[in-house]
């Protein structure tokens, strides 16, 4: 049987899923969607550094190539451009996710106090 959900390991919980990764403190509360959470944020990551190492290769690459032309840098970066946005919007739908979660998580822990035991 699970161990009640405290309030400080809700609150522990609630960091974790706000300020460290996304996810990670759904599955410390026993909850098996923080995995989904969680791979939804790395999927909206490696989208976003895709587009970024993909600029700052293209511009390091560029003094050494002969045919480089500015205007045609900037059109490809337009093109590639929609992966940082769109990593970036699966980024905030996984945190925001985390914070329903973490809100969630809050609500059950202080809805169900632990019991003192008299000794």
């Amino acid at each position: 049987m699970p161990k009640p959900l405290t309030v400080s390991k809700a609150w522990a919980c609630v960091a974790m899923n706000q300020l460290a990764f996304p996810g990670a403190g759904t599955v410390m509360a026993g909850r098996k969607i923080g995995y989904v959470q969680g791979i939804l944020m790395v999927s909206g990551f490696l989208l976003t550094m895709y587009f970024f190492l993909w600029y700052i290769g293209s511009l390091m690459q560029a003094p050494f190539k002969n045919d480089w032309n500015e205007t045609a840098f900037y059109t490809e970066a337009s093109r590639t451009k929609w992966t940082a946005i769109l990593g970036a919007i699966i980024c905030a739908a996984a945190w925001l996710w985390a914070l329903v979660s973490s809100l969630s998580i809050l609500k059950e822990a202080r809805s169900h106090p632990p019991v003192l035991q008299n000794r």
